[in-house]
C-alpha cells in the first residue's frame, strides 16, 4: 500500500482533539488538501507506529499544536522528529501553533515562528472567527 503525501502533519497532546479535530477541519475548508491527523488516518487493528511513522515520512509540514497542558509522551517524540528533518531538508517547516491556555514555545521549538490562536485580552480563549482564520491561513502558504 503507498502512504499519501500529507502537506501538513498535526502533532498534539490528545487531550487537545476536539480543538484540534475542529480546527483541521477548518484547515481544510481554507485549502489545505491533505493534513494527517492520526484518528482520521491511523487504521485501528494495524501497527499505528509504523504507520505513524509513514506519514511523518510523507508529510511536507508539521503543525506542534500546544495546549494548556504540557506535550504528550507521542508529542514529543514527534516535535523532536520533526526538528531533526529540519537540519536535513531546508524546505521542511516545523510550526509552532498556540491553543488556548498555552504559553509560547520553549527551547528548540523557540527558534520557530509560531501561531498564536489565543486572544491576547483573554489567552484562555480561541481567537473569534475571521482572526483565526487569518492565523490559520499563515499555516495553509506555509
Amino acid at each position: 500500500m503507498t502512504t499519501p503525501v500529507y502537506d501538513l502533519f498535526i502533532s498534539y497532546n490528545s487531550r487537545d482533539h476536539e480543538q484540534v479535530s475542529r480546527l483541521r477541519d477548518e484547515l481544510t475548508e481554507l485549502g489545505c488538501e491533505s493534513v494527517f491527523l492520526d484518528r482520521l488516518h491511523l487504521q485501528p487493528g494495524l501497527n499505528w507506529v509504523d504507520d505513524l511513522e509513514a506519514a511523518l515520512l510523507s508529510s511536507r509540514s508539521m503543525a506542534v499544536f500546544l495546549g494548556a497542558r504540557d506535550m504528550g509522551r507521542w508529542q514529543l517524540r514527534e516535535r523532536a522528529w520533526a526538528l531533526d528533518r529540519t537540519t536535513s531538508e531546508d524546505n521542511y517547516k516545523v510550526i509552532p501553533v498556540l491553543l488556548p491556555g498555552a504559553k509560547p514555545p520553549l527551547g528548540f521549538l523557540q527558534q520557530q515562528m509560531w501561531i498564536d490562536l489565543r486572544q491576547s485580552e483573554n489567552p484562555r480563549l480561541l481567537l473569534p472567527d475571521r482572526e483565526r482564520k487569518q492565523q490559520l491561513k499563515r499555516l495553509v502558504e506555509a
